[in-house]
């Protein structure tokens, strides 16, 4: 298993694509050293790293660009539900909304 290739040969159904197996081959070709490798800026710099077509680019984009879009509005939500709240418990105990209600208060 110091080679790496445990976790290839732990489940034979479940091998890694080629793809993986090739960039693992490609950087584990840049490594030098024997007890302890390394992998130097240098190598690393000089490494070309194979990027998807620009339509799968600008697929994942419009995805993170979708969610972001979803998390902006559930933040708009959640700040809108909790003035909702504040509002109606403020309406329920009796404090007015400029004043908040702290522990131990009577008012």
């Amino acid at each position: 298993m110091t080679n790496g290739e445990g976790s290839e040969n732990a489940n034979p159904d479940q091998r890694p694509s080629p793809k993986t197996v090739e960039g693992k081959t490609r950087m584990l070709s840049m490594v030098a050293g024997v007890a302890i490798t390394r992998l130097t800026l240098a190598k690393l710099n000089a490494a070309t790293i194979p990027l998807p077509p620009i339509d799968v680019q600008r697929q994942i984009v419009a995805e993170i660009e979708a969610e972001q879009a979803l998390v902006a509005a559930n933040r708009e939500l959640i700040e809108r539900f909790e003035k909702k709240t504040h509002a109606v418990l403020a309406r329920v105990w009796g404090d007015d909304e400029k004043k908040p209600r702290t522990e131990g208060s009577k008012t």
